[in-house]
Formats: structure tokens, C-alpha cells, sequence
């Protein structure tokens, strides 16, 4: 099953937490870290898999293409530092 699946079924009540997983910096490159969305409505995650539909994209691929988009916004208005 999928994790996010996983933590949508343990609990869809609570506010949006994400648990980032961290590595030492070499692994990074080889292995990136894992991302856990937990308490996600199941409201929420039926909007975020139509979302996906409309586009074309599996639901990782929309999330990941959502954060890319948002970094690359912040990074713009010099909120985040412009990395590598």
C-alpha cells in the first residue's frame, strides 16, 4: 500500500503534518528522503487525486511538481536562498 494511502487510513482528522525523514547529506544523493503526509482529510486527498486526474500525473508527481513550483516561487521573491 502506498504510505500516504497508509496515513491517510491511520488518522484523517487532524491538521496537515508532514514528517520529513533526514539523512546525512552524502545519502541524500543516492537515496532521497521520504516524505509522510499524515491527518489528511479524506476530503483533501480527494481533491488532491483529482487534481492529479485533470492533469495527468499520479499523485506523487502533482505533489512533487506542486513543491517544485513553490520553491521556485520563493526562491524568486528571495525568500529562499537559489541552490545548485
Amino acid at each position: 500500500m502506498n504510505p500516504l494511502a497508509c496515513a491517510i487510513a491511520i488518522d484523517t482528522k487532524a491538521l496537515l503534518l508532514l514528517t520529513f525523514l533526514t539523512m546525512p547529506k552524502a545519502s541524500i544523493r543516492k537515496n532521497p528522503p521520504g516524505l509522510s503526509i499524515r491527518e489528511l482529510t479524506e476530503d483533501q486527498y480527494f481533491k488532491i487525486k483529482m487534481a492529479a486526474f485533470v492533469e495527468k500525473k499520479t499523485v506523487r508527481q502533482w505533489l512533487l511538481d506542486l513543491a517544485d513550483t513553490r520553491i521556485r516561487d520563493l526562491t524568486k521573491k528571495g525568500l529562499l536562498p537559489k541552490g545548485k
